[in-house]
């Protein structure tokens, strides 16, 4: 049996306009790079608790279900990022300010 396909569009969508802090950006960008929520808080000098109610809360805004799911989001935003340039929350989960619009190009 075929495993149902992962309708994300909608979640991409509103992704764009996320209103994420830069401390749940920080996490984001921490998540999408496999860490744990012990790896997580140790390189950001806050609780392992503190870490897991981030990730919680980002997982929430995003309307994902796993840690997955966020990580998959945050590099779509990246590759967005890099190819457009545009149609990216303002701050980015890598911690960069977007440059949309200031003349400075997206690396590709």
């Amino acid at each position: 049996m075929p495993e149902p396909e992962l309708n994300t569009q909608s979640k991409r969508d509103f992704s764009d306009n996320l209103p994420l802090s830069k401390r749940e950006l920080e996490v984001l960008e921490l998540v999408k790079d496999g860490k744990t929520n012990r790896t997580v808080a140790a390189r950001l000098g806050i609780s392992e608790r503190t870490a897991r109610e981030h990730v919680a809360r980002i997982l929430l805004k995003l309307g994902v279900g796993s840690r997955v799911e966020a990580a998959v989001i945050a590099t779509e935003w990246r590759i967005r990022r890099q190819i457009h340039g545009s149609h990216m929350p303002e701050n980015l989960p890598d911690g960069q300010p977007n440059r949309q619009g200031t003349g400075v190009k997206a690396n590709v």
